[in-house]
């Protein structure tokens, strides 16, 4: 692996940390903090998908893939375009919850005073972080879609994504919703299971197919 494989999984990993650090300033690292909200659900150090996933799974799969990535300038700006618009997306549809279900990407409805026009306004310091993280790992990710890969680091990479899947979709869910309902639970589940297939598809066709994907 080059030296840019290692700059690029401690840059990755050190947002993460930065983010954490916001999240700790803004009392949202964890329940109670003396200064912060006491009513938080989801505080940032019990998200496993950013503690285990962003901090620890995403660096490694960054690390083996980007010595071997090959895409053209022009697929990264649309890879970039279409990350933003998806993280935008996914970030929006957590504003919807934060007013029963507050965490640390929105700990209140203070700043948009529960106006859905201006929901951004809620976001916090580390979830703007967070924003910014999933939109490179997005485009990251899609690169290595785009990019065929041998086998080993297929099979790496898919063992990757199973475990990262119930970290960042089921446990968070299970503990913004403690305790949980049976419905909450099946949604969990059934947004779970839809990743898990897409991994399952993709790690297939990149295994026997030899072109892009």
């Amino acid at each position: 692996m080059g030296l840019f494989a290692w700059e690029l999984a401690l840059l990755s990993a050190g947002v993460v940390v930065v983010e954490g650090f916001f999240s700790w300033l803004e009392a949202t690292f964890w329940f109670g903090q003396e200064f912060g909200n006491r009513n938080l659900k989801l505080p940032f150090l019990l998200h496993g998908g950013v503690i285990a996933g962003d901090l620890i799974l995403l660096p490694y799969a960054f690390f083996i893939w980007v010595s071997h990535l090959n895409v053209p300038i022009r697929l990264w700006i649309i890879f970039f375009v279409a990350s933003f618009i998806i993280a935008w997306f996914c970030h929006r549809s957590r504003w919807f919850a934060s007013e029963d279900e507050p965490g640390f990407l929105y700990p209140n409805r203070f700043r948009s005073r529960g106006n859905e026009n201006v929901w951004y306004r809620d976001l916090s310091t580390s979830a703007w972080i967070h924003f910014i993280y999933r939109v490179g790992s997005l485009m990251l990710i899609s690169g290595y879609m785009y990019t065929p890969m041998n086998a080993e680091i297929v099979w790496r990479t898919s063992w990757i994504f199973v475990i990262f899947v119930p970290i960042a979709v089921i446990e968070p869910g299970i503990v913004q919703t403690w305790p949980p309902t049976k419905k909450s639970l099946i949604f969990s589940f059934c947004i779970a299971t839809i990743l898990w297939a897409v991994v399952g598809i993709v790690t297939w066709i990149k295994l026997y197919h030899s072109f892009g994907l």
